[in-house]
């Protein structure tokens, strides 16, 4: 049944779907755009946060360098002190075995 009112309606329903496949196609679309911009801006924030942290987190390394000096050379104290507790031991071990011994 080719009648020319079929014909028309099969030419109004292809028109009909890829008219709303345009529509989705064109939501898509602005829906992209519209999470572009949304990125960007966030980007751009995020960019002027590092801008303004980028003092305080040098600062802070300057800090942690000075401490891990610091650090350092209480390690090596606390090293030299060991040292000298072991070698203080011994000592007094002679000490009490020579102390022994006159007895």
């Amino acid at each position: 049944d080719e009648s020319p009112l079929s014909r028309i309606d099969e030419q109004t329903k292809s028109t009909k779907a890829k008219y709303s496949e345009w529509i989705e196609i064109v939501k898509g679309t602005r829906n992209d755009v519209l999470e572009y911009q949304r990125l960007t801006e966030e980007l751009a924030e995020l960019e002027s946060r590092v801008r303004q942290l980028e003092p305080y987190v040098n600062e802070k390394d300057k800090e942690l360098q000075e401490a891990s000096g610091e650090v350092k050379c209480i390690n090596g104290e606390i090293s030299d002190l060991r040292e000298m507790h072991a070698s203080s031991k011994t000592w007094l071990d002679m000490a009490m075995k020579i102390a022994v011994l006159r007895e």
